[in-house]
C-alpha cells in the first residue's frame, strides 16, 4: 500500500493554524478576555490619553499574546517545558498587572483561565504554588486598595472556588486524555500482534500442507506413472487408448499438483502490510503516510516481530518526544536486507540520547545481526531507518 502526501514539512504550518482555529477551549478563552477587556476598560479614559488606562490595556493585550504563544508552543513542543511554564506564568503576571492600574475586581475573571493551563504543567506543586502566589499578591493588592482583609477575602472566595473547578476540570480532562492514547496505543499493539500472529499460523499452516502434498500426494503419483509406463510396454496393452489417456492425466495430476505446492511456497512467511496498518490505523491528529512493498513478506517470525516493534517505537517516540504531526513509515526489501523507516516532522534536540526505546530497538537489531541510522531532517524532524539481513525462505 502506498499513500501519496506532500512533503513531510509542506503542511505543518498550516495543519498547526487549522488545529489551533478549531480548539472550542481557545474560542472560549478568546470569548472570555474580550469580555472581561471590554467590561474593565473605560474607552473615555483611554480617549483622554489616562497613562493608567492605556497600561492596563497594555498588560491585557500582553496577557492575550501570552495565551496565543503558549498555544502554538503546545502545538509544536507540548506543555511540558520551561518555555511553556514561564508563558503561563507571564499571564498570571500580567493579569496582576491589569488588575492594579484599572482597579477592577472583574479584571481577576482571568485567573480562571491561567488556572486551567497551569494544570498542564508536570508538577503539580508548582502549578498549585503558582496559583497560590497570584491569589496571595491579589489579596495584598485588593486590600492595600480596599482595606478590610477579612472582607476582600471573602469577595475573593468565588473565584478561588472557581479557579479550583477550572484547574480540577483541566487536571482530569488530562488525564482522561493520556488514558485515551495509552488505550489507543495499547489496542494498535494487540492489533499489530494478532495480524502478526494470523499471518504467522496461517504461513505454518500452508507451509505444511504443502509439504504433505509434496510428499504423500506428489509420491503416489509418481508410483502411479511408473505402473503405467510399465503397462504401456506390455504389447497387449500398449495400443490400449485407456491406459495412454491414464498415463497423460497423471502426468496433469503431477504438474498441477507440483504449480500448487509452488504457489503455496511463494507465499511463505508473514506478511507484514496488515500489521503495520494496524498499527498506524488508530492514531487520530496525525497525518499518516504508509509506503510498503506490496510483496514484502519476511521469512522469519521473529524477524517480522522485530521489525513490528520497532516500528512501534518509532511511532511512540515520533509523538511522546516531538510532537509529530506527520509520520511516513515504509518497509521495503532492499538487495538482501529490509529496511523499515519511520519519519517525523516534529522538532528533535541535538545530540540524540539513546533512552529505553532507542536502546530497546538497538538490542533488537543487533540480535538480528542489523543496524540503526538516526538522521536528522531539515528544518525539522528525524529519519530513524533499521536494517537487517533478510532471512532466508
Amino acid at each position: 500500500m502506498t499513500v501519496d502526501v506532500l512533503p513531510i514539512h509542506s503542511r505543518r504550518f498550516a495543519s498547526q493554524c487549522v488545529e489551533v482555529c478549531r480548539s472550542p477551549l481557545n474560542w472560549v478563552a478568546a470569548a472570555t478576555w474580550l469580555a472581561v477587556t471590554l467590561i474593565v476598560l473605560e474607552p473615555a479614559r483611554l480617549r483622554a490619553g489616562d497613562l493608567t488606562e492605556w497600561a492596563g490595556l497594555a498588560a491585557l493585550l500582553s496577557m492575550w499574546l501570552a495565551y496565543l504563544l503558549l498555544v502554538w508552543n503546545a502545538r509544536r513542543e507540548g506543555a511540558e517545558n520551561l518555555r511553556a511554564e514561564m508563558l503561563m506564568v507571564l499571564q498570571g503576571f500580567a493579569v496582576l498587572l491589569a488588575d492594579y492600574w484599572l482597579a477592577e475586581g472583574q479584571t481577576s475573571i482571568l485567573l480562571i483561565v491561567v488556572a486551567g493551563q497551569l494544570m498542564h504543567l508536570p508538577q503539580r506543586r508548582r502549578a498549585v504554588a503558582w496559583l497560590l502566589l497570584f491569589n496571595l499578591l491579589m489579596l495584598v493588592s485588593w486590600t492595600a486598595r480596599l482595606g478590610h482583609p477579612a472582607q476582600v477575602l471573602l469577595w475573593m472566595m468565588p473565584m478561588l472556588a472557581f479557579q479550583a473547578f477550572s484547574a480540577l476540570t483541566s487536571h482530569y480532562h488530562l488525564r482522561a486524555e493520556q488514558t485515551r492514547d495509552a488505550l489507543a496505543a495499547a489496542n494498535a499493539e494487540l492489533l499489530a500482534t494478532q495480524c502478526l500472529l494470523e499471518q504467522s499460523a496461517r504461513a505454518g499452516e500452508r507451509l505444511a500442507l504443502s509439504r504433505e502434498l509434496h510428499d504423500v500426494a506428489g509420491h503416489k503419483l509418481t508410483a502411479l506413472k511408473l505402473h503405467l509406463r510399465r503397462l504401456t510396454r506390455d504389447s497387449q496393452l500398449a495400443d490400449r487408448e485407456e491406459v495412454r489417456i491414464s498415463s497423460e492425466l497423471a502426468d496433469e495430476m503431477l504438474a498441477d499438483l507440483r504449480g500448487v505446492v509452488s504457489g503455496m511456497r511463494r507465499h511463505d512467511g508473514a506478511d507484514l502490510r496488515e500489521s503495520l496498518q494496524a498499527l498506524a490505523r488508530p492514531i487520530p491528529g496525525v497525518s499518516f503516510a504508509l509506503q510498503l512493498d506490496p510483496d514484502l513478506r519476511v521469512a522469519d517470525v521473529a524477524q517480522a516481530e522485530a521489525l513490528l516493534r520497532i516500528a512501534q517505537e518509532g511511532i511512540t517516540n515520533a509523538l511522546r518526544h516531538a510532537r509529530s504531526q506527520t509520520l511516513r513509515l515504509s518497509c521495503r526489501r532492499d538487495g538482501a536486507q529490509i529496511e523499515l523507516c519511520v519519519e517525523s516532522d516534529g522538532p528533535v534536540a541535538m545530540p540524540i540520547h539513546f533512552g529505553n526505546g532507542l536502546t530497546g530497538i538497538q538490542e533488537r537489531l543487533q540480535a538480528l545481526d542489523g543496524e540503526l541510522h538516526l538522521q536528522p531532517l531539515t528544518p525539522s524532524g528525524l529519519r530513524l531507518c533499521a536494517r537487517l539481513p533478510d532471512a532466508p525462505a
